[in-house]
């Protein structure tokens, strides 16, 4: 039986991104669920947002040598209990390899959270280190307990590039807030967040679909996240390429209770993203009750459809543009109680870390036996 987790991730206290709100997200659940955790990371990193630790979940600061994505642990056996599982986040990195070895070594069982790391678009991506890494890859993935996956279609990812993988899946969980949407409150906006990185994230194409809309027909579009590559600077110029700058505002990174008056004030949430493991700007939206309009395209897109509890298009500008049409026509308000009761009834932190460690104590049982 798992007691006691050990999460490894060197950006967990002082990242902004997905991976490490994804982190603490499943830090909390495995809490809850009756597992002590501690999570492990490089204190030398600028702190990008100040952290939030839940209660009851320890820190460790581990000594890391190198720089930038060469970073890795130095004698991190000597910050693990040997009783615990290591679970180590993100894919591609030097870091877990390095971690992943110091647990075999010493006889630690270990498990991979990629977050979507696998994912086909994601390798393709990445030819230019395909050769050198994958093999290094193949064999962490082959050799950990398990491959914390969110959704089936990454099951596929996974096994494409480590065929036998062990795989568990439990989708990340989500509290809901205290404050719900109103479609009183709403400001006729349609809100974006996320990192700019334009072809992932499907920002052209979502640029693309408000200019096929006539101007009398296009709603607002406030986004705002963190650059990415300078791609921030590449979306104001298309939004000025598209005579949209009276219809798209982009905007820094923003959080706490700037975030939640922008969501709580938006007519809806819209996520264009080409693909996605999850998506948490997308869940903090659907939790809030705030409409969303979202495409086929993310691994969430189909149940989200099936339960109606988004609008959900084809993925192409012209889905995308008709999704934008019916926001601009106030049709959408009907979503929000739909996607804040779907994460109610799926995303709960104590089903999510239960499920989740359920199906990894069963592998462990299999590699004893």
């Amino acid at each position: 039986m798992i007691e006691r987790i050990a999460m490894y991730y060197p950006r967990a206290m002082h990242g902004d991104g997905g991976v490490t709100n994804s982190l603490w997200l499943w830090a909390e659940s495995l809490r809850r669920a009756g597992v002590a955790v501690e999570v492990l990371y490089d204190p030398r990193l600028p702190i990008l947002r100040e952290r939030r630790v839940p209660v009851g979940v320890a820190t460790r600061p581990v000594v890391h040598y190198g720089r930038g994505r060469l970073a890795v642990p130095w004698h991190l056996e000597r910050e693990l209990d040997p009783a615990a599982l290591l679970v180590l986040h993100s894919g591609y990195v030097m870091f877990n390899l390095v971690a992943a070895r110091v647990a075999t070594r010493f006889t630690i069982p270990y498990a991979v959270m990629p977050h979507g790391a696998y994912d086909t678009h994601v390798r393709e991506n990445r030819r230019a280190v395909r050769v050198i890494w994958e093999v290094a890859e193949r064999r962490l993935l082959i050799h950990a307990t398990a491959v914390h996956i969110f959704s089936r279609p990454e099951v596929d990812h996974v096994h494409r590039l480590a065929p036998g993988a062990a795989t568990v899946t439990a989708p990340t969980a989500f509290e809901l807030p205290d404050t719900a949407w109103t479609q009183g409150n709403n400001r006729g906006y349609v809100a974006w967040l996320g990192r700019y990185d334009i072809r992932h994230k499907g920002l052209d194409r979502l640029l693309d679909a408000m200019a096929l809309l006539p101007s009398s027909n296009r709603p607002l579009l406030q986004m705002h996240g963190r650059d990415h590559k300078d791609s921030r600077s590449a979306v104001q110029h298309m939004v000025m390429e598209r005579d949209l700058s009276e219809h798209v505002s982009v905007g820094g990174p923003i959080d706490g209770r700037d975030k939640e008056e922008l969501l709580l004030g938006a007519a809806a949430y819209v996520h264009p993203a080409r693909w996605e493991a999850y998506g948490i700007a997308l869940v903090e939206s659907l939790a809030y009750g705030v409409p969303c309009l979202t495409t086929t395209d993310i691994n969430l897109g189909p149940k989200l459809k099936a339960a109606g509890a988004a609008l959900v298009v084809d993925g192409d500008v012209h889905g995308l543009a008709r999704g934008l049409a019916a926001v601009a026509a106030g049709s959408v308000a009907s979503y929000g109680a739909r996607g804040r009761d779907f994460v109610r009834n799926h995303l709960s932190h104590v089903a999510a870390g239960r499920r989740l460690l359920q199906n990894t104590e069963a592998l462990m049982q299999i590699e004893v036996t």
